[in-house]
């Protein structure tokens, strides 16, 4: 299985999903299998396609980032606007937000053993 993990440097668990521009994609399979492939928005099929809007309240195309997890069961982040989970699990890719920071591949173990806790909300920015 593979999951990711929404980055903003590459090393620490993003707090917004959408401002990602690193992912980091695990391979787990009982334990996590090499290192995470870091996959950047720059290498998203379609990218030129992507809207970040006025940052708040504009519109904000999400499908560049389903293209570029497709293969994941799983991405985590510390926050998620409520358009962005739905389109993920539209394409059935789980959202699953975190309410500490901890080390990108403790949540994925966490996350691949069934113990990482979804605390189930959306980014504040987003809920205005």
């Amino acid at each position: 299985m593979k999951i990711a993990v929404a980055s903003a440097d590459g090393r620490t668990i993003s707090p917004h999903f959408g401002r990602s521009p690193y992912f980091l994609v695990y391979t787990v399979d009982g334990v996590v299998v090499g290192k995470p492939e870091v996959r950047t928005l720059n290498s998203a099929p379609g990218k030129e396609d992507h809207q970040h809007g006025d940052g708040e309240h504009g519109a904000h195309d999400h499908s560049v980032f389903v293209r570029l997890l497709e293969d994941c069961e799983t991405v985590i982040s510390r926050g998620v606007g409520r358009r962005a989970a739905i389109e993920l699990q539209q394409y059935g890719i789980r959202s699953c937000v975190v309410s500490v920071n901890m080390p990108p591949a403790q949540a994925v173990l966490a996350c691949a053993g069934g113990n990482l806790k979804n605390a189930g909300k959306f980014c504040q920015c987003h809920e205005k």
